[in-house]
């Protein structure tokens, strides 16, 4: 006899069901309207967001903070940014969040979510408007968010290659 085959309540309750896209209804649009604020001084950068869903689609909030220092090398432009991302309960339930619809996919109500993000990034100038880009950036994901059974990592990472153009 194999205790491993065997699922009491204990067990049973602690087995987390497996998802497809199927199982999982198409999220929804939003559209969201907000406040960015600055402060440069020759050192660093400060910035906040704050978004509303003015949709009335998820009917909740998301914000950020970034601090951001930047220098110059012989090579090119280098910065370093760490930000503080909130998202609330409502925007984490509608687009993280399974619904009851008879199944047995049945989940608590979501929490709202703290996500801190660090993200190291390097630019290169080829004209006066066009630079090459290159930015690696690692975030934190909190339980709040890891509770969904939508999301199956701790952490977000992510790496873009690519060119920047400045309009102005």
């Amino acid at each position: 006899f194999n205790s491993a085959e065997m699922v009491g309540p204990a067990q049973k309750d602690s087995q987390r069901p497996t998802l497809t896209i199927a199982d999982v209804e198409a999220r929804p649009t939003a559209v969201d309207a907000g406040l960015q604020l600055d402060w440069f001084s020759p050192q660093l950068q400060l910035k906040a967001n704050l978004w509303q869903d003015v949709s009335s689609t998820y009917h909740g909030q998301h914000a950020s903070l970034t601090a951001q220092h930047g220098w110059q090398s012989g090579q090119g432009y280098w910065q370093l940014h760490a930000s503080l991302f909130w998202k609330s309960a409502d925007l984490m339930q509608t687009y993280y969040g399974i619904e009851e619809d008879g199944q047995e996919l049945s989940y608590d109500r979501l929490a709202e979510s703290w996500q801190p993000e660090l993200k190291l990034s390097f630019s290169y100038p080829l004209s006066t408007q066009w630079s090459a880009l290159v930015f690696y950036r690692y975030r934190w994901l909190d339980n709040a968010m890891t509770d969904s059974p939508l999301v199956q990592e701790h952490t977000i990472r992510g790496w873009f290659v690519g060119l920047s153009y400045q309009f102005f």
